[in-house]
């Protein structure tokens, strides 16, 4: 009989953490599953951790050279005997519950595609972060408002449909470092997107993680599937200038900013009305209204960096919209603005 769920784990050189990520779902309380481990051509232990564990639902899958991780994920989804494709990455944590409570959902709501859920932070030695404004939409109309700002799912964490994701053909090579936003975009038309509210996964963030590794490549890819959000999700076409507004607000390291705080907020305000329009029922999602004012302060934040004044002026209009969520990050705020060019130059050196 078929596993229920295939929970795809591609690693390449991961042995530092590929140990505890293996017997977190190993010790998971659903056991309904095979564990697809697939060594994507390592030349570290990796393999040989694979091989240690005398595991029938291991089925342990190795590639004679590199093929990357999108190949290698296309695979795992290829060999997947599960209704439904859990992911895995080798230096993350399930929690033991995590499967069992997404197998239930997903059993109860055949309409939804993807289903990721809230995840714990910790560094490369495993302590908690803490983190601010991180927070993943749970409803459907939620996250699609948020996919057209942002990557609603945290990759780790989610739980797909096999047939849906195969009738999508899987993650597409064009977008490497963001396959995953890609995948929900496409996802997104003709299916439903949730998120659980509980925190399932521990998410490890490091210096050689993929996410710690963005580059501007990356961030013009994002552009893109932020331009195809916008027209799939709202009918039109987005104002000239927004992505790039967007994308320098959010990576001032990246681009030079050369926009106004003013002109992000109008079209901000824009593109809020026409959700509304397009989506009755919109407006009463505090999610939604939450999301907006995280984005603000997000912006404060990144603007420490490329213009203070306008950073001032973006700060004020998150108070303004929520003075509880702005107060959150008050603290790190200032201390952003404080520090001034000597955050910038660090910031650049990790980017470089």
């Amino acid at each position: 009989m078929n596993p229920n769920v295939s929970v795809l784990l591609p690693v390449f050189n991961g042995e530092k953490y590929l140990r505890q990520s293996i017997e977190s779902v190993l010790s998971q309380t659903y056991d309904e599953f095979e564990l697809i481990a697939i060594d994507d051509g390592s030349t570290d232990r990796t393999g040989e951790i694979i091989e240690s564990y005398c595991d029938s639902r291991i089925r342990r899958v190795k590639n004679e050279t590199n093929l990357g991780l999108i190949a290698t994920l296309n695979k795992g989804i290829e060999l997947a005997r599960g209704r439904y494709i859990a992911r895995q990455d080798a230096d993350d944590i399930s929690h033991p519950e995590r499967l069992a409570k997404q197998v239930r959902f997903l059993d109860d709501n055949p309409e939804v595609a993807v289903l990721g859920s809230q995840a714990d932070y910790i560094d490369q030695n495993g302590r908690f972060i803490k983190v601010y404004g991180l927070f993943k939409a749970t409803e459907d109309l939620s996250i699609r408002w948020q996919l057209i700002f942002d990557n609603p799912f945290i990759h780790s964490s989610v739980m797909m449909r096999t047939p849906m994701v195969r009738e999508s053909r899987g993650y597409c090579e064009k977008y490497l470092t963001c396959e995953d936003f890609d995948l929900w975009e496409r996802l997104a038309q003709g299916h439903g997107l949730r998120n659980l509210p509980e925190r399932l996964i521990a998410f490890r963030s490091h210096s050689g993680s993929v996410t710690s590794n963005s580059t501007m490549a990356h961030n013009l890819k994002a552009g893109d599937i932020f331009h195809r959000s916008y027209v799939n999700i709202l009918g039109t076409e987005p104002p000239d200038d927004w992505v790039h507004l967007w994308i320098s607000v959010n990576n001032p390291y990246r681009f030079e900013w050369t926009g106004s705080v003013s002109k992000i907020i109008a079209y901000l305000e824009m593109i809020r009305i026409n959700f509304m329009n397009k989506h009755p029922g919109a407006e009463e999602k505090a999610e939604i209204r939450d999301h907006i004012t995280h984005m603000l302060l997000r912006m404060a934040y990144n603007l420490t960096l490329a213009d203070r004044s306008e950073s001032v002026k973006c700060l004020f209009a998150a108070m303004k919209r929520d003075l509880r969520i702005a107060g959150a990050i008050l603290p790190k705020y200032l201390a952003a603005l404080i520090l001034g060019k000597s955050r910038k130059l660090v910031s650049r050196k990790k980017c470089t």
